[in-house]
């Protein structure tokens, strides 16, 4: 559907059901459009080719070949291969199940324990707490919600910058590789894939189990727990190692600030580049020099 250009325009509802599909199978957007925006919340079977390739292969035909000479596919996987709900190890309650249609095709028998991941999810309850409880948090989802007081509007502004440039620091130190140097250099990050694979006699990995990752391994780990932490995030892909992560931040015009503003969480944007990897922590405002440099426009 989404190769047939020409059906676009005698189909009236073609896009609309192209869009309903993608809301389902976030995998499947990011291949095609090379974005999820921040509305676009990854889930348990979420995965990414490391080589971008067409058509566009589901999980469970990966899964058939399983070829550790293959390129890596890494899965974003929390649930424990016994268990039934990872509500437990969730930092918030997921809205859908994890036995959903778009993820039938996971099958966690075959996919190892991820246990790193549920970790970076228990160390990020530790450091944020959880997120429905907390008065700074900010419900993406619920157009309702507005933040009515430019002084509420800066809490909430810093409240998510601290939280995006801590989650950025935690992902680029968990993926700072093995050795003393922290090489993560293209080279050694394919090496490292490679080990892995080698030990998993797979090419399917869990993304928990990268330790060493370049640009697009780290901004795959951030939007996966930027997502169930509550950030407003969004996943950008140029090409095959090219990736970065952006922020949604509320912010009031500073030539305003008399006015009251409404802020609907619905209608928020990404204005923030994360910085992954040249200085981790760094929040860059979109079309900035910095921004570009990350973004490698």
């Amino acid at each position: 559907m989404v190769e047939n250009k020409q059906a676009r325009y005698v189909v009236a509802a073609w896009e609309p059901a192209i869009e309903a599909i993608f809301q389902q199978h976030p995998s499947a957007k990011l291949a095609y459009t090379g974005r999820l925006d921040i509305n676009d919340k990854t889930r348990d079977g979420f995965y990414v080719q490391k080589r971008l390739s067409s058509p566009f292969a589901t999980l469970r035909a990966l899964l058939e070949v399983a070829d550790p000479s293959q390129d890596p596919v890494f899965v974003c996987s929390f649930q424990p291969p016994d268990s039934e709900s990872i509500s437990a190890v969730d930092l918030r309650t997921p809205k859908y199940s994890p036995t959903s249609r778009s993820d039938r095709s996971l099958s966690p028998g075959r996919l190892l324990d991820d246990k790193n991941l549920r970790h970076y999810l228990l160390r990020l309850r530790i450091w944020f707490g959880d997120p429905s409880k907390s008065l700074h948090y900010l419900e993406i989802e619920d157009a309702h919600y507005e933040v009515r007081y430019r002084d509420k509007c800066a809490e909430v502004s810093t409240t998510l910058k601290q939280k995006a440039a801590l989650l950025a620091e935690y992902v680029a130190e968990v993926m700072s590789g093995l050795t003393q140097e922290r090489d993560c250099s293209m080279p050694s990050v394919h090496l490292h894939l490679a080990d892995i694979m080698m030990e998993l006699r797979s090419n399917i990995i869990g993304l928990g189990f990268v330790k060493c990752g370049g640009a697009l391994e780290r901004a795959l780990l951030y939007k996966v727990l930027a997502d169930r932490a509550g950030l407003p995030c969004a996943l950008a892909r140029a090409c095959s190692a090219r990736a970065w992560c952006e922020v949604a931040v509320p912010e009031p015009d500073p030539e305003e600030s008399d006015v009251e503003q409404n802020y609907p969480a619905g209608l928020l944007r990404a204005n923030y580049v994360v910085d992954l990897t040249q200085c981790p922590g760094r929040l860059l405002p979109i079309g900035g020099v910095d921004a570009k440099l990350i973004c490698n426009i």
